[in-house]
């Protein structure tokens, strides 16, 4: 999982924007935290063909979680995380690559029959 910026890698996140809007069955919407008080809304997009600088290929997967939680004084703040991962994403799999996985950088795919 490697994080995704809005302005990296504009061709993966215009990939994102248009294919997010034409597959609603890749979103998930989560609860965790204490109490259920964190709200997380996923979705995802698989198979984005992806050229790098070196003129090699890739085919990636990738993940926007909006994630709102109470502040110290308990107002609701959005926070929007994005990564792009070698992994195939579904509903079994998006909120462990995220939350176990997406926090933190990592190499390979752990769940690569998800």
């Amino acid at each position: 999982m490697i994080v995704l910026k809005d302005d990296d890698l504009p061709s993966v996140n215009e990939e994102v924007d248009a294919l997010s809007k034409l597959q609603p069955e890749n979103r998930l919407a989560w609860r965790t935290g204490k109490e259920a008080q964190i709200k997380q809304v996923f979705l995802w997009v698989d198979d984005i063909a992806y050229v790098d600088s070196l003129k090699k290929e890739h085919t990636l997967s990738a993940i926007e979680c909006l994630e709102i939680k109470p502040d110290k004084e308990g107002q609701k703040k959005t926070t929007k995380f994005k990564w792009v991962t070698n992994c195939h994403v579904s509903c079994k799999n998006v909120t462990t690559l995220s939350n176990d996985r997406g926090r933190i950088w990592t190499g390979a795919c752990l769940h690569p029959s998800s």
